[in-house]
């Protein structure tokens, strides 16, 4: 009897055909944001469009403007401009930005402890938004920040910790 273990390649196959499909989608994406009359329009595809290949439950989008970075889309129900611009030396989206390299976070739970507040009165600090209620998990868990060269920024949430990983950063 001789018995081979192909559950690594098997799994390798499947990693494959993921990324195959997310390039694929990409690509369609491409085409959908080429199709875009405005600026606006092609902000709400790119951010419809991230949110679909990643499998993120929201994307947003920030340009840069001057030395903020303002939000001008997101996928998700609430409106862009519900969200306050944002220093560019500042936070997630400013690293993301000024170092034109995609970050990935696992658990952004883990990352609001671990950074201490100036002013313990004050609450965390969550680098990108606003202080969530004392003893509370933040309603999303991964994030994936990618710039978008001089443009600005896009980022893509999800409420499970470790959706995004390498293949997520390359897309």
């Amino acid at each position: 009897v001789l018995l081979h273990d192909v559950t690594a390649r098997k799994a390798a196959e499947t990693r494959a055909e993921e990324r195959r499909r997310k390039i694929e989608r990409l690509h369609g994406i491409a085409r959908n944001l080429t199709a875009a009359r405005t600026r606006e329009e092609v902000f709400e595809r790119a951010v419809d469009g991230g949110e679909e290949v990643l499998d993120a439950d929201v994307c947003r989008l920030a340009v840069a403007d001057g030395d903020r970075l303002v939000p001008v889309a997101n996928s998700g129900e609430e409106p862009a401009d519900r969200y306050d611009p944002q220093p560019v030396d500042h936070g997630i989206a400013g690293m993301t930005y000024r170092s034109d390299a995609s970050i990935v976070v696992d658990d952004l739970a883990d990352t609001r402890r671990a950074v201490s507040p100036a002013d313990p009165d004050e609450g965390p600090f969550v680098p990108d938004g606003s202080a969530p209620p004392a003893n509370s998990e933040p309603a999303y868990r991964a994030l994936l920040s990618a710039p978008i060269g001089d443009i600005g920024i896009v980022q893509a949430l999800a409420s499970e910790p470790g959706a995004f990983g390498d293949d997520d950063r390359e897309v």
